[in-house]
């Protein structure tokens, strides 16, 4: 997977480089504590860190055929 921007101000975009049938994405901060939770169903995901402050996120994409995580930098 890949984000895009990364650093990004407030949307990030996660691409999900191989297709899939159903899946989640959770956002997290750096301390592990969960954020965000919601199903996906394509292959780009939005994801919205509008309201959070300037630090480092990850997001985890888990599908049936697997899971990825990625760090983003959120600046201002």
């Amino acid at each position: 997977i890949e984000a895009y921007p990364n650093p990004t101000n407030n949307v990030t975009n996660v691409l999900v480089g191989f297709d899939f049938d159903r899946g989640t994405a959770t956002l997290v901060d750096i301390a592990g504590r969960q954020l965000q939770y919601f199903e996906i169903n394509s292959r780009t995901v939005p994801v919205s860190l509008q309201g959070l402050p300037i630090g480092i996120y990850l997001i985890t994409i888990k599908t049936d055929k697997g899971s990825e995580t990625i760090k983003i930098l959120k600046g201002n």
